[in-house]
């Protein structure tokens, strides 16, 4: 069950540091949720859904109080209510950094990071199963925080297509690429926000392009225990029928053999088998062109 909404707090400035001649600030809020039940497998990434809730200031939006001062970076933390996150958004004033006359010319600007995903564990590191001592999985299951990398991209481009973003955006790439120095192979990034503001300088129309993406080590594919409560016997013209428990109907799912069948009770746990989902669109990032170092 997906998680709804209550409030979004703005708790206020704490923190205020000046490096040389840049300022840099850090706002924080309280994102607040309903009490709908436990959390649901649908919800992989929490802390993403919190920095992005309503009242959340978006990427390089300006501080409320200090104009000069953009948002560089947006993290959550979870407190010790599940229902309540807390969210830092830093600000930074760009004094010191050394602009071109053409605003394309400029350097690109990175900002590296962390997302935390609630997973529930059906598989151990080794690909074992996750059952109990009666080879079933638990119920409910057994759920995780996941650590993995995000990064922002931020370029001035000289035009941006809204069809082409929404061709990408939410896509994941379809081979291997190296983004800012990390080599990743198919399907490890998903390209999550391709926004863009349109800005004048020095007489140049340019926009602020800024990618967002969300990397998975274990690749974006979704991996789910083969179990249920039929079987299908492809011996027997693949009719269905109740999986058995001591010569009974079954009543809770049971392990399948990936090909429909029902596997013995005894079955080892690290002989179970998962079933690969490829969900998101895979696309060919490389024609981006986004940047291959730092």
């Amino acid at each position: 069950m997906a998680r709804v909404l209550d409030s979004v707090e703005h708790i206020g400035q704490v923190a205020h540091r000046r490096e040389r001649s840049a300022r840099k600030y850090t706002e924080e809020y309280l994102v607040k949720y309903q009490d709908q039940g436990a959390p649901g497998s649908d919800l992989d990434d929490i802390a993403s859904v919190a920095c992005g809730a309503a009242g959340i200031p978006a990427m390089y939006a300006a501080h409320p109080n200090h104009a000069n001062a953009y948002a560089v970076a947006i993290w959550a933390e979870k407190t010790e209510n599940r229902y309540v996150w807390l969210v830092h958004v830093a600000y930074e004033t760009p004094q010191g950094r050394q602009y071109a006359e053409n605003p394309i010319n400029d350097e690109v600007q990175f900002v590296w990071g962390t997302r935390t995903t609630i997973l529930a564990i059906e598989w151990d590191k080794d690909g074992k199963a996750v059952l109990n001592s009666a080879y079933d999985p638990f119920d409910p299951p057994i759920q995780e925080d996941l650590y993995d990398l995000t990064l922002i991209i931020v370029r001035n481009e000289a035009s941006y297509t809204p069809a082409t973003a929404h061709t990408y955006v939410n896509s994941l790439n379809n081979g291997n690429i190296t983004i800012a120095g990390l080599a990743i192979t198919a399907r490890e990034g998903k390209l999550v926000d391709f926004s863009a503001e349109k800005l004048e300088r020095n007489g140049y129309d340019y926009y602020r392009v800024v990618y967002r993406i969300e990397f998975n080590a274990n690749t974006w594919d979704k991996q789910i225990l083969d179990q249920g409560i039929y079987e299908r016997k492809p011996a027997e013209d693949g009719k269905r029928k109740y999986c058995k428990v001591e010569g009974k109907d079954a009543t809770e799912p049971q392990r399948l053999d990936g090909s429909g069948e029902q596997l013995a009770e005894t079955h080892p746990a690290q002989a179970s088998v998962f079933l690969t989902f490829r969900i998101y669109p895979e696309t060919n990032w490389s024609s981006l062109s986004l940047p291959t170092s730092m």
